[in-house]
């Protein structure tokens, strides 16, 4: 069992070799299960709901904050979030699709509402976040400009909205 002080400190939540990215992964990975019980046993979620929204905030934290940036889940900003849904999720995926990326931005909001809760985030890096998990025609947008790029055309995209 993970220590729950360690679970609850985001300095643990740190990376600076690959033997820290796979430490932080597992201790992710528990604080996700910790997310999804109080989804089901605090905020009494249906199984369903609770696991869309963990599995959503999971394929962010683990695959996009930890495995592509190397970076603590807790140094968050709104233009991260940003370059993950208007450009990495759709240029990772073969059929990007508006419903799956709200689906992962519902859970990304979810998870980080939930650290705020805990004081392990500030609520105006919050509600920062919520603003950019609700631009959905934003998002929408860019996947459709995805699908019309058209010879060079890829440079501009990118450029426009950045993975940073």
């Amino acid at each position: 069992m993970t220590d729950q002080i360690a679970l609850f400190d985001p300095k643990q939540y740190d990376i600076s070799n690959l033997e820290d990215e796979i430490r932080v992964d597992r201790l992710c990975a528990c604080l996700l299960k910790v997310f999804h019980d109080d989804l089901l046993n605090i905020q009494k979620l249906d199984p369903l709901a609770a696991g869309s929204l963990a599995r959503g905030a999971d394929y962010f934290l683990r695959d996009y904050m930890i495995d592509r940036h190397r970076c603590n889940i807790f140094a968050i900003t709104g233009e991260r979030l940003k370059g993950f849904a208007g450009n990495w999720y759709i240029v990772q995926n073969l059929e990007p699709d508006m419903t799956e990326l709200a689906d992962i931005l519902s859970g990304v909001m979810a998870f980080y509402r939930f650290c705020t809760m805990r004081k392990l985030l500030n609520t105006e890096t919050c509600l920062e976040l919520e603003y950019h998990c609700k631009n959905h025609d934003y998002y929408q947008q860019r996947i459709t400009a995805f699908f019309d790029i058209e010879g060079d055309g890829f440079l501009s995209w990118d450029k426009e909205c950045p993975i940073v």
